[in-house]
């Protein structure tokens, strides 16, 4: 410890700062009193809410002007240092609190480039005085987090020009509960329909429904914002007719918005509407005549099932799902004259799913644990192989659909880090976005950086056989050396019919496989040369033996009915298709900030 901190210490017990301090309570917005100041709880909980160490202050990766943080706060031993440590332990100054380098920059007594945080006479300065005075010590996880709840709970009704509260509470590893409401970030979605202050407190526009996001030292949480429209004297919200458990739970909220849904469509707006979202087309004037002189009370339940039939409906959804699990012709493999050829193979592999009414967990699991063989013999494969290429010079028109996996998934141009197999699964079928922690915590989310790269080690076996332009006769890899023998000669063949010396591969189609390695070959994080083991998000994690596909372990994880993404992320896209936006917007940023605008349409309809 430097020697003025030493000597600081002790003047702060002989003259009694640090003791006197210590007695009086503090005042907190909201009115709580805060006896004694944690580094971890309250202190970290400061920095955050100030902005101190964000990524574009002091939470930067070179920090500013010669001072670091971590990022968001996430690593409080780091922080302490930076603290009591650094800069031979300037910044804080207990024998003198108020000359510590930290209150004289954050009240703008010093210049600072960052400008007031926080007035002189302030509830902040206070605090941080408070822990300086006090010792500046730091008690190791005492602000670890277990739970960060909010009151009120899903919904806040707040009536147009009325206010309300919302209240933080902490529950930290040591067992105690604590409202940490003043130290926590409130971020409303929409400021047009409620305004919030930086304490919590909630004051309604106009009628509507947003989001408010509360975020306290990584931890986050969410809550819905309901302003209702005004109501007439005397109104009294009807009593609906509920056809389904969508009606009941859809109705239960158009209640405390005081909106009464819109009457049944006529026949005509039906018919309209149903035919373009379920098979992309509008009715030809035939059946609109038709359905309208049909007097049966059941007819639109017939249509409803006669659209499901029909082959645009698989159609439509092929493309959708081509989008979703990202079937780009130009990221397609070589050569470059058949990628529309194979993306096209694509849809029709998808679409023959949705005909077939294959059960979406099935199709999901033959995608995620794809390979080229499909366990056939070498042989066997390379006249499947053979048969679709001599298909592809015909047309677009060829039996790859009937192949058991979708190994055009796996098969793109060049060499694809795995962090972006994980970040394209993650996104297509759990709807959750984890680019954001390939480098730290996700700022608005519960994912981490070990996260993050656990989860794309699972695809560190997945091997894209690919051919060594520099020597065209020798073929970079292959599953086993039997396979190598059935297709080699068959690559050599064509490259010599093809004249070829360099760049072989872009001008013929030669016959490579997707397969899984017998390791796996995880990579470190960026920036580091830690290698996290491969894992599941917010799952177990994923061990297999030597020659077993890490994908299985995550398609089992993935399928289970106690999953807490699948069957959600999944109705979600079919509720966004047929409503035009979905419960969670966008359908792929399921987060702790993102709550759904139907918590419990959203559960209901997932299970």
């Amino acid at each position: 410890m430097p020697l003025c901190r030493i000597s600081a210490l002790i003047v702060s017990c002989v003259i009694g700062i640090g003791p006197a301090l210590a007695a009086d309570a503090l005042t907190l917005p909201g009115g709580g009193k805060l006896g004694k100041v944690d580094f971890e709880r309250h202190v970290m909980g400061l920095l955050s809410k100030a902005g101190c160490n964000g990524g574009g202050c002091h939470g930067s990766f070179q920090g500013k002007n010669g001072f670091r943080l971590s990022l968001f706060g996430y690593e409080p031993s780091l922080d302490f240092a930076a603290l009591t440590r650094d800069n031979l332990g300037r910044r804080v100054n207990p024998a003198q609190p108020d000359e510590s380098l930290m209150l004289l920059k954050g009240a703008g007594r010093m210049t600072h480039e960052g400008g007031v945080r926080f007035g002189q006479e302030s509830w902040q300065y206070g605090v941080v005085r408070k822990w300086i005075a006090d010792g500046a010590t730091w008690t190791k996880d005492s602000g670890k987090i277990t739970d960060l709840s909010l009151t009120p709970g899903d919904f806040l009704v707040l009536k147009g020009g009325d206010s309300g509260r919302v209240t933080v509470t902490a529950t930290f590893a040591d067992g105690s509960k604590e409202d940490v409401t003043p130290f926590c970030d409130f971020k409303v979605a929409d400021d047009t329909v409620a305004a919030v202050t930086p304490y919590g407190d909630v004051t309604a526009a106009k009628p509507g429904d947003t989001g408010l996001t509360v975020l306290y030292r990584g931890a986050v949480r969410a809550v819905r914002v309901l302003v209702p429209s005004p109501a007439a004297p005397g109104f009294v919200y009807p009593k609906l007719p509920e056809t389904n458990f969508i009606d009941r739970e859809v109705f239960a909220k158009l209640a405390k918005l005081n909106m009464v849904p819109s009457d049944l469509s006529t026949d005509d707006e039906f018919l309209r509407r149903v035919t373009i979202d379920a098979i992309g087309l509008l009715p030809t004037p035939d059946e609109v005549r038709s359905f309208l002189k049909d007097p049966s009370p059941d007819k639109r339940e017939k249509k409803i099932d006669e659209l499901l039939k029909h082959p645009l409906h698989a159609a439509l959804w092929a493309t959708k799902m081509s989008d979703v699990t990202g079937n780009n012709t130009e990221m397609l493999e070589n050569p470059p004259a058949l990628r529309f050829k194979r993306s096209q193979l694509w849809h029709e592999w998808l679409r023959k799913r949705f005909a077939d009414n294959t059960p979406y967990d099935k199709t999901v699991r033959d995608i995620v644990t794809a390979t080229s063989l499909d366990g056939k013999s070498p042989e066997q494969w390379l006249e499947f192989a053979k048969t679709i290429d001599a298909e592809l010079e015909k047309g677009v028109k060829t039996s790859y659909a009937d192949k058991p996996t979708l190994d055009l998934f796996w098969r793109r141009l060049g060499n694809v880090p795995v962090e972006q197999w994980g970040e394209k699964v993650a996104a297509a079928f759990l709807g959750v976005r984890l680019e954001c922690c390939q480098c730290h915590k996700h700022p608005t989310d519960r994912w981490t950086q070990d996260e993050y790269w656990a989860f794309a080690n699972v695809f560190s076996g997945v091997t894209f056989g690919a051919v060594n332009v520099n020597n065209p006769k020798q073929n970079g890899q292959y599953s086993t050396p039997a396979v190598k023998a059935a297709v080699e000669p068959e690559n050599v063949k064509r490259r010599e019919a093809a004249g070829d010396a360099q760049g072989a591969q872009n001008r013929v189609n030669l016959i490579r496989e997707l397969y899984v390695a017998e390791r796996l070959r995880p990579r470190p994080a960026t920036g580091s040369t830690k290698v996290t083991p491969p894992g599941l998000p917010g799952g177990p994690a994923v061990n297999p033996k030597p020659g077993e596909d890490a994908r299985k372990q995550l398609a089992d994880w993935l399928t289970d009915p106690k999953n807490p993404f699948f069957a959600r992320a999944f109705v979600n896209r079919v509720w966004a298709h047929y409503f035009g936006v979905g419960l969670v917007n966008p359908v792929d940023d399921f987060s702790q900030a993102n709550p759904p605008t139907n918590p419990a349409l959203l559960d209901a309809l997932a299970a």
